[in-house]
C-alpha cells in the first residue's frame, strides 16, 4: 500500500511538473512574441499544440490567422482553433465562431458559429458578444432580431470593445432600426474614438462639424478627422475623413490649424481594456 501511494505521488509530481513546464513554454513563446520574435514563439508553441495544449493551439492558430512567424493560412488557423475550442478555450471559441460566421478559411457555418460564439459570450468574451450582435442584426440564417442584437452590442461596448461602441453609435445616429438618439450616438462614438477607432473618430468628427447632438466645434472636428485619416484603410470612410478635414480647415485660421496639427501628432489613445496578447485581432 505504501509503495502504491509512493508511485501515485511520484506520478502526481511528474504531472505537476509537466503542466508547469508546458505553462513555462507557453509563457516563453508569449515573451518572444511581445518582443516581435514570432518565429521563436512558434517554435515554443508548435510542439505543445501538437501534444494537445489548448492554449498553445489557440496561440498557434493566431499565428496562422495573422501571418506572424508563419505563412498566413486561415484554413490552418481554423484547424488549430477547432482543437483548442473543443477543449473549452474561450478565446479560441470566440475567434473560431467569428471565422465560421463570415466564412474565413472555411465555408460559413452559422450553427457552429453560433454555438462557439454563444459559449464564449456567456464566458464573458466581449468579441464574441459583438459577433453575436452582428449575427442577430444581420439575420444571416433567421429573421433579424434587433433587440437581441442591441443587447449583445451593449454588453460588448460596456466592456470596452470599440467595434461594438461604433456599431451602437451608428445605429443610434442613423435611427433606422431604433429611434434616433443623438445623445447615445455621441456617447458611444466618442468612447470608440478615444480608444483610437478610426470609424468612431470619423463619426464624432461628422457630428462636431455639423453640430448634431453636440455643440458645433470645427477645430475639434478637424482633429478627429485628422486622427481618423491616420487609421482608416483606403475607401469611402477615408475619403469622408479627408473631405471633412478639408471642410473644417476652411473655417480655421492658420494658427488654429497649426495647433490642431500638433494635437493630432501628440495624441494617444485611452484604451478601456488592454489586450494582453501580442497579436492584432482582425
Amino acid at each position: 500500500m505504501l509503495r502504491t501511494r509512493s508511485m501515485l505521488l511520484g506520478l502526481a509530481i511528474a504531472l505537476l511538473f509537466g503542466v508547469q513546464g508546458a505553462r513555462a513554454d507557453v509563457d516563453a513563446g508569449l515573451r518572444a512574441a511581445h518582443e516581435g520574435n514570432y518565429e521563436a514563439a512558434v517554435v515554443e508553441w508548435r510542439p505543445l499544440a501538437q501534444d494537445g495544449d489548448a492554449r498553445a493551439q489557440f496561440l498557434l492558430g493566431l499565428c496562422y490567422r495573422t501571418g506572424k512567424g508563419v505563412v498566413q493560412d486561415s484554413a490552418n488557423a481554423v484547424r488549430w482553433f477547432e482543437k483548442a475550442a473543443a477543449q473549452g478555450d474561450v478565446d479560441a471559441q470566440s475567434v473560431l465562431g467569428t471565422m465560421l460566421l463570415i466564412g474565413e478559411g472555411v465555408p460559413a457555418d452559422y450553427d457552429r458559429a453560433y454555438a462557439n460564439l454563444d459559449a464564449a459570450a456567456k464566458a464573458g468574451d466581449r468579441r464574441a458578444m459583438y459577433a453575436l450582435g452582428v449575427y442577430y442584426e444581420s439575420g444571416l440564417d433567421r429573421p433579424a432580431d434587433v433587440d437581441t442584437a442591441l443587447g449583445w452590442y451593449e454588453k460588448s461596448a460596456g466592456l470596452g470593445l470599440a467595434d461594438a461602441q461604433v456599431a451602437l453609435g451608428q445605429i443610434y445616429y442613423a435611427g433606422e432600426i431604433v429611434g434616433r438618439d443623438l445623445d447615445k450616438a455621441v456617447r458611444w462614438l466618442r468612447r470608440a474614438a478615444s480608444q483610437g477607432n478610426g470609424f468612431g473618430q470619423l463619426g464624432i468628427g461628422i457630428m462636431l462639424l455639423q453640430g448634431e447632438g453636440v455643440a458645433q466645434d470645427r477645430r475639434a472636428a478637424y482633429v478627429w478627422f485628422g486622427l481618423a485619416k491616420d487609421r482608416l484603410q483606403p475607401g469611402e470612410a477615408l475619403g469622408l475623413a479627408a473631405e471633412g478635414m478639408g471642410d473644417a480647415a476652411r473655417e480655421l485660421g492658420v494658427e488654429q490649424r497649426q495647433t490642431a496639427d500638433a494635437e493630432i501628432a501628440a495624441w494617444a489613445p485611452e484604451l478601456e481594456w488592454g489586450d494582453p496578447l501580442p497579436f492584432p485581432q482582425p
